[in-house]
């Protein structure tokens, strides 16, 4: 029968109060160790520690659970003061084996298997930043196989090496990206593929989280110089090459291609002061504005226009008069000249120079219809029906750019460029200073000149004879002799018929690009930029010759 023995020994014995039997501790009671730095309280059989008791120390640390004969054993929980960790478990000979939960003291948790307090084993480890690793571990190190969601999103799985990502794996990008191959010390190392994002994939060796030939720059194939008539259109190829020049095989690489013009020496804006525009030096030896650059997807006629302005209308605010006068007919022509009625137009203000000049003319465009084309007016009236409604003002149509050309991607390294066009730039539009952002982002718009906006000049779709012209003919020429008058008015409406045709050459003529030196840029425009690296642009220079002048009739026979 045990007996309460309360008692304080001798120094370095200890001081024990509880129960005893056999002169020894038996039952429940209470030891402080006589280094005063572990104090135990629970159960005793035959003088040891055993059954479920609590050995405390004096740091505030303390372990509560099962002991076995004198040491800790079997499942209990501990914790230490000074790192705040926290292990409820299985123990053996006072140490962490078996299975277990650590939460330690910066908010990481360990669930899983434990060899001599050390993660061993299957397990999980959730770390502070949130990233979770479920899978093996060895000697406290993820070893083996195991997958990793790191905070962010990323996923790895595949095989561990002492903590690090190595052997076989596949990470997922939260992005999209994604790369599946060999691994050695956490990177990229020998065989692999990756998809990334941006439409890039590569395929083949890397090295230290790099592809072993690794893009940097694009090159024309073949000769970076090409001459050829306006008019026409052209192409080219261009390819994906190392530092070295050595061509690679990467796929999804986005290319823009746009062009610029070769700037004359003493070249001035309109307002007498440098030109604004953003230019660049090429490799050719001379610097280039920014320049419109289409796609010829159809055969060019005369009277065609890639995107055609629409006659406007709009409620004349002189309503009870016509905006302009109507040409004569042949039979008022015919009449003596006092019997011809004109009308006096000095007061309306109208001049031949009344409108912008709208010629540019470009090739038509047989694909689906651009987002700008479906945004003109399908409901275009003629000038005969408008001029015909006194009540109607005639507005000319705005002078717009064609679109641009369309990003292409790489197939095995490279990209055909096809169907390209240099368009005539109309009077009073340039291109958006594009050359800031070369390697950023394609230029994609266009816009007026605010200093050529209000130049005037004459407009192409005139009458054959302008009223005024009339009113001086009948001011200048006596009314006595009508047929002075009718041989005055003959030679002005000669006159005016001559320049007529001389105006519609020149606008026939002016529908293709000026003769010179244009050169043209493929830029790699891939967003986000493929690991990080936006390659080199290439040039090509491109001189345009004058179309040859077709031969008449007169002069094949005469040849």
């Amino acid at each position: 029968m045990a007996t309460l023995l309360n008692t304080t020994t001798s120094k370095g014995a200890g001081n024990y109060i509880g129960e005893t039997k056999k002169q020894l501790r038996d039952g429940f009671g209470v030891y402080n160790y006589p280094n005063k730095f572990f104090r135990y309280e629970g159960e005793w059989s035959k003088g040891k520690k055993h059954g479920h008791g609590k050995l405390v120390m004096a740091d505030g640390s303390f372990y509560e659970g099962q002991f076995i004969v004198g040491e800790i054993q079997g499942h209990g929980f501990r914790r230490w003061a000074f790192t705040g960790n926290e292990y409820t478990g299985q123990f053996v000979k006072g140490e962490l084996n078996g299975y277990g939960v650590m939460v330690y003291g910066d908010g990481s948790r360990y669930e899983g298997e434990w060899v001599e307090n050390r993660r061993e084993g299957e397990g999980k480890l959730t770390n502070k930043d949130g990233s979770i690793y479920e899978g093996f571990f060895h000697n406290h190190r993820r070893h083996g196989e195991g997958n990793w969601i790191l905070s962010n999103g990323d996923v790895y799985e595949g095989d561990w090496v002492n903590d690090l990502r190595q052997g076989h794996g596949v990470m997922k990008f939260v992005d999209g990206t994604i790369y599946g191959g060999q691994w050695w010390g956490d990177v990229f190392n020998g065989e692999g593929s990756m998809f990334h994002n941006s439409g890039v994939s590569y395929e083949g060796m890397w090295v230290n989280g790099r592809p072993e030939v690794e893009t940097v720059q694009i090159r024309i194939i073949g000769d970076d110089h090409v001459e050829f008539m306006q008019g026409r259109p052209f192409g080219f190829e261009v390819e994906c090459v190392t530092a070295d020049g050595e061509p690679t095989n990467e796929d999804g690489r986005l290319l823009q291609v746009t062009a610029g013009i070769k700037i004359t020496s003493g070249r001035k804006s309109a307002g007498g002061t440098e030109s604004d525009f953003d230019t660049l030096m090429t490799p050719f030896g001379f610097e280039i504005d920014p320049y419109p650059l289409t796609e010829m997807l159809g055969e060019m006629t005369s009277n065609e226009s890639i995107l055609p302005g629409a006659t406007s209308q709009a409620p004349s605010v002189m309503s009870n008069r016509p905006a302009q006068a109507s040409p004569p007919t042949a039979e008022e022509l015919s009449k003596p000249l006092e019997s011809i009625q004109v009308t006096d137009m000095s007061d309306v203000g109208y001049k031949e120079s009344s409108f912008v000049e709208t010629r540019g003319e470009l090739p038509t465009r047989t694909g689906a219809p651009s987002q700008a084309s479906t945004m003109m007016p399908t409901n275009t009236t003629t000038q005969a029906d408008v001029s015909s409604d006194p009540s109607v003002l005639m507005v000319p149509p705005a002078a717009v750019l064609p679109p641009p050309v369309s990003p292409v991607r790489t197939t095995a390294g490279k990209a055909l460029l096809e169907n390209l066009y240099i368009p005539l730039l109309p009077s009073g539009v340039k291109p958006v200073n594009s050359f800031v952002s070369l390697q950023t982002s394609p230029p994609s718009e266009m816009q007026e000149d605010p200093k050529l906006a209000n130049t005037k000049s004459k407009d192409k779709r005139s009458p054959l004879l302008n009223a005024n012209l009339l009113k001086v003919v009948n001011r200048s020429v006596p009314s006595p002799d009508g047929r002075k008058k009718k041989d005055a008015l003959a030679d002005v409406v000669e006159k005016v018929e001559g320049k007529r045709k001389k105006e519609k050459k020149e606008e026939k003529d002016d529908k293709f690009c000026k003769p010179g030196d244009y050169v043209i840029i493929v830029e790699d425009v891939t967003s986000p930029p493929f690991l990080g690296v936006t390659l080199t642009p290439a040039f090509l220079h491109v001189k345009v010759t004058q179309k040859k002048r077709a031969q008449s009739k007169k002069e094949s026979r005469r040849n």
